[in-house]
């Protein structure tokens, strides 16, 4: 058989099943689409019959001789819920099974289980899994199933994945990749690894050299290995524009929330700190695609709005790349903002914010409260311990009004023995910080200064509202001094990071590859890794 018709053999075979998978998932959403308006119907009926049942006892309902009252509204209102619930339910499935036609997988592997080595099963793979009907055929599996993840991990030859009953061991003989859209099949190539970059897609499609495809498969696995790092505490990701760095960061997403979805993590556990507005538009539009919404998006301004809500009530926080237009303006004025700056982004300022908090009299601090995560004979202002959250009072109550970080920091600012050490410049520096110190209520918080008070807040207040946070991504941190990441070692006490960073792109100083070991020295986490794409 020649090459063109072995071809043109292979891309009737995938058409025939492409159609079959569409028809399938058609069928499923007008299904979807009958039962969500049948819900809908059944919502406003029970509404009306709700408002009809129990207009006349909504008053008092909380008095005890009303309880019953209570009750029978709770009652009534539980039927309400359900087909809410149900309602959401087949909108939500309605609007996934709209993306599974326009491109419903966009890989396949064809697999031979060790058990029946002559039989080879077709897995095609996509961002959601497509049943048939109600049976056990299933016609897509999720690209974070584990028999999906070896597309990820296998090259064409031996291969396992885990599951829950153990190791399934087999061979892939053949590993192919799509691109669909529309419900219409462009092309599809043949290849080791999954490709992500479209540029390269588009090589592979038209029988690229033997050589370019090699180049291609090891930059497309070094993303993959980063992906799918389950192992270490921290990952860092070194990578120069157009690595896909980003395009790793959200697929790891996705993939840690389908893997350790049995262990409880959702979506409200993963926190991504993004570089700028724009980027978290970005990442809003691309993780669905990938399977996963409603993961928190934020930039760092936010982030230290919500630590100094509490000390500082009312107070904004300036845009950082405010301060640094500021700081770099030729204008006289704005040298002590550029000393400010510097200084506060270099390691040397989160030392001297440690030894300030040391040398803190004891009497400051006697009455913090220690929870019992807290050693008793440990010191308040030992610099690696994550802070208490509350005050106690006299009597033995917890106070919820926080330490006051402003009143430190002015303090620190007065004190010139704390800036002596770097001489002049730092004078400057600190004659400009008591200056803008004097009245932050009209101006707003420096984005320098806002990250120095969150520091101190954390430290000998605490701040337990991101405790719960189990995953942070970090964007170009490589614009991330010393004191960013030892105040996120202090929030997130029992997260996992994923850090993303290119040492050439840097806009407030020079970085080099030893900004990571910087980076992993602040977190503290128990394993790290660093790839390089």
């Amino acid at each position: 058989m020649t090459d063109a018709t072995e071809t043109n053999d292979q891309e009737h075979e995938e058409k025939a099943y492409l159609a079959r998978v569409l028809a399938e998932a058609e069928r499923q959403r007008a299904e979807a689409l009958k039962n969500r308006a049948e819900n809908e119907a059944a919502v406003l009926a029970l509404k009306r019959e709700f408002r009809e049942e129990t207009s006349h006892a909504v008053y008092g309902l909380y008095a005890a001789p009303n309880f019953h009252d209570l009750v029978n509204l709770s009652q009534a209102a539980q039927p309400v819920m359900e087909k809410i619930n149900a309602f959401e339910s087949e909108e939500h499935k309605a609007r996934q099974l709209e993306k599974t036609i326009d491109a419903p997988y966009f890989a396949r592997i064809d697999f031979s289980f060790a058990e029946t080595p002559g039989d080879l099963e077709k897995i095609y793979i996509g961002r959601s899994s497509l049943r048939a009907g109600r049976g056990f055929d299933i016609l897509v599996h999720d690209w974070r199933s584990p028999v999906g993840g070896v597309y990820y991990r296998f090259g064409v030859g031996p291969a396992y994945y885990e599951t829950p009953g153990g190791r399934v061991s087999g061979t892939v003989a053949l590993k192919r990749q799509y691109e669909i859209r529309g419900g219409e099949l462009k092309y599809f190539f043949d290849a080791d690894v999954q490709v992500y970059d479209d540029y390269f897609r588009r090589l592979l499609s038209r029988r690229a050299t033997p050589q370019m495809r090699a180049i291609i498969e090891t930059i497309q696995r070094g993303q993959d290995a980063a992906i799918r790092d389950g192992e270490h505490e921290l990952l860092m990701v070194q990578g120069a524009a157009g690595s896909g760095k980003t395009s790793v960061a959200l697929h790891r997403v996705a993939w840690l929330l389908y893997r350790d979805a049995a262990a409880g993590l959702t979506a409200r556990h993963i926190l991504i700190l993004a570089p700028s507005a724009v980027f978290e538009e970005y990442v809003a539009r691309v993780l669905p695609e990938l399977g996963e919404m409603n993961v928190f998006t934020a930039v760092f301004e936010e982030l230290l709005t919500e630590i100094l809500r509490e000390a500082l009530p009312g107070v904004s926080v300036r845009s950082r790349y405010l301060s640094l237009e500021e700081s770099m303006s030729a204008d006289e004025p704005a040298s002590g903002a550029r000393r400010s700056l510097a200084l506060k982004n270099s390691p040397r300022w989160t030392e001297t914010l440690k030894e300030f908090l040391r040398r803190q009299p004891p009497e400051e601090s006697a009455d913090i409260y220690r929870g019992p995560e807290y050693d008793s004979d440990s010191p308040l202002n030992d610099p690696d311990r994550p802070p208490p959250p509350r005050f106690k009072d006299k009597p033995g109550k917890h106070d919820p009004r926080p330490k006051q970080a402003l009143a430190l920091y002015r303090a620190l600012a007065a004190d010139r023995e704390y800036w002596r050490p770097g001489g002049a410049e730092w004078e400057e520096a600190r004659r400009f910080t008591a200056e803008t110190l004097g009245d932050i209520s009209r101006e707003g918080l420096r984005y320098e200064d806002a990250l120095t008070l969150a520091y101190l807040h954390a430290r000998t207040a605490g701040c337990a509202a991101f405790y719960h946070i189990r995953q942070v991504v970090i964007d170009e941190a490589q614009d991330y001094g010393d004191l960013h990441f030892e105040l996120l070692r202090l929030l997130f006490p029992a997260a996992r990071f994923t850090v993303l960073g290119d040492t050439d792109q840097s806009l407030e100083r020079k970085t080099d590859a030893g900004v990571y070991d910087l980076i992993a020295a602040a977190l503290k986490r128990r394993s790290s890794a660093l790839v390089r794409l």
